[in-house]
């Protein structure tokens, strides 16, 4: 399959403070199809980074058709015998209602207890968009010297 890298940087609506998941890392990934991928996650150790001996495989149980903002992506990556479960939506204005039905419906056809899901608080007024996400915050993390 493909390969791929994976870089995430995030950004907390609520105090605009950045943050990076991947924490100054590349993570290695394939793509055998549109869909099904793999990760393998990297940590840095002084000034060199190195990739983990575990790889993780999401299983998705949900994605939005036509990048719809009324369905959600969702997968499970099964970690050591442990599922751990993601939900995302292209929009951080999700109605209550969705939100609740969807949880149940994915209780009952996949097993997972709605209890387990916790909600993002998004600001009411917050615009998709408005944090000027670009490339250049990328360069600009890395010139202040947050990787090796």
């Amino acid at each position: 399959g493909k390969t791929f890298k994976n870089h995430t940087l995030t950004t907390d609506v609520s105090t605009g403070k950045r943050g990076d998941t991947t924490r100054g890392n590349y993570w290695q990934g394939t793509s055998a199809k549109p869909g099904v991928f793999t990760l393998r996650p990297s940590m840095s150790c002084g000034c060199c980074a190195f990739g983990l001996p575990i790889t993780m495989s999401p299983t998705f149980f949900s994605f939005p058709k036509d990048d719809s903002e009324e369905e959600f992506w969702a997968y499970y990556i099964d970690m050591m015998g442990t599922k751990i479960c993601f939900m995302f939506a292209l929009t951080p204005h999700v109605s209550e209602e969705l939100y609740n039905s969807t949880i149940e419906s994915w209780e009952e056809k996949h097993g997972i207890p709605k209890e387990l899901w916790k909600p993002v608080s998004w600001p009411k007024d917050y615009v998709k968009g408005s944090q000027d996400e670009k490339l250049e915050e990328f360069v600009d993390w890395k010139a202040q010297g947050r990787m090796c």
